[in-house]
């Protein structure tokens, strides 16, 4: 998502502009949520009560190679970029590369939050080891309002990127012939960015995991809430942030180099 000044943020695609984007969004999603995946499976468990699985960081990084953490992130990922789009085109009328109030872009997400809350549901539960199936059957308005709390938290913390990074490069004078140290001020700043949007909405997801559970458990106070698999999910979305942002990179210059 790109900013253009400390008050207005715009969603932008992981892409380039095109239906491209569409194939290359998800992928590059989906592919880098798998080697941060683990962090997801120890905050459930920690969410509930239980004691993460003592295993080796080759075991914890394999954890996400299967088909079911790509595809599934891809599918929620891509889903909620042609909402996005369309909900700020055709109900907020943004024009493109004109950035939307930070207002609008907290409605938009919070709309694309409940319309995709049941497939959130899912991965969520599926970090739990719960199957699809129950984790439908068991969709309840408390836990979509945990979801839409959550995500609208995380897309404007990850909004917030690409602003972090230019107010960074403003402010610190670097010339942005400084090739290396501009990258490094940005993958940094996506990464701090995804961080900080996981802290915010760290008490909703609690809230849901606790929720899902089989039977349901008593919610926590918003203190123990923070505190419950605050760590391990701070991680893995600052790392997926951060591959979103490499992935971009690469597509970018993959399909701008010249042929």
């Amino acid at each position: 998502m790109s900013v253009s000044n400390s008050s207005s943020f715009s969603p932008a695609p992981v892409a380039s502009p095109g239906y491209s984007q569409y194939l290359t969004t998800p992928a590059i999603a989906g592919i880098g949520m798998m080697p941060f995946y683990y962090g997801l499976e120890d905050k459930s468990k920690l969410q509930t009560g239980l004691s993460p699985a003592v295993r080796s960081l080759r075991q914890k990084v394999s954890a996400g190679f299967t088909p079911k953490v790509p595809v599934t992130v891809g599918a929620i990922v891509g889903g909620q970029l042609l909402l996005q789009q369309g909900i700020e085109s055709r109900i907020f009328s943004k024009q493109p590369g004109i950035p939307l109030p930070l207002s609008e872009t907290v409605a938009s997400s919070a709309a694309v939050a409940l319309v995709t809350s049941p497939a959130l549901a899912v991965f969520n539960g599926y970090t739990t080891g719960k199957t699809i199936g129950a984790s439908f059957r068991e969709l309840s308005i408390p836990q979509v309002r945990k979801i839409v709390g959550k995500e609208t938290a995380f897309v404007v913390g990850v909004s917030s990127g690409e602003w972090v990074a230019e107010q960074v490069k403003k402010h610190a004078e670097i010339d942005p012939e400084q090739k290396v140290l501009n990258k490094v001020v940005d993958y940094t700043a996506a990464g701090v960015s995804g961080a900080l949007g996981s802290v915010g909405g760290h008490p909703f997801d609690t809230g849901l995991t606790r929720l899902q559970n089989n039977p349901p458990l008593a919610m926590l106070s918003i203190k123990d809430s923070f505190k419950a698999g605050l760590v391990p999910r701070t991680k893995a979305v600052a790392g997926l942030s951060l591959a979103i942002k490499v992935g971009k990179d690469v597509v970018d210059y993959v399909t701008n180099s010249p042929k």
